[in-house]
């Protein structure tokens, strides 16, 4: 139930919240911002559209997906954002398992998040993405 790979697309998303498009605008927005495509103000738009989508459905862990999905997109304009999506993400694993049923399956995401983690730390200068200039000279 990770993030996809590709650009743009989330499986995440796809599966879990399918007749909602905003959480993925927001995902694609953020990318096209973090390569210099489109502006901060579009992306910053898309990001609280993809929030506002967790006050107009029912189902308690997708409205955490769609906090989780904006929190991550998020630390596109702040960095402390980023505390948010596991905080949200987790939240929707254990409202989609029961609290009696969450412990294996939040061990394996929280593995998930390290192995990412560093992954990244390791391979981000492989990446043959084009990152927008004020992100690059970092």
């Amino acid at each position: 139930m990770g993030f996809g790979a590709g650009r743009g697309k989330c499986r995440y998303i796809e599966r879990e919240i399918s007749q909602e498009h905003r959480p993925e605008t927001a995902l694609l927005l953020t990318q096209k911002w973090a390569f210099g495509e489109v502006k901060m103000p579009i992306a910053k738009r898309a990001i609280l559209d993809c929030h506002a989508v967790a006050k107009e459905i029912e189902s308690e862990e997708d409205i955490a997906r769609c906090h989780a999905i904006g929190q991550a997109c998020g630390t596109v304009h702040a960095n402390g954002h980023a505390v948010g999506f596991p905080i949200y993400d987790l939240t929707a694993l254990i409202r989609e398992n029961g609290t009696d049923n969450c412990d294996e399956i939040i061990r394996e995401r929280v593995d998930y998040y390290l192995e990412r983690l560093l992954y990244w730390k390791e391979n981000h200068i492989h990446r043959s993405d084009k990152w927008a200039g004020f992100l690059s000279d970092k």
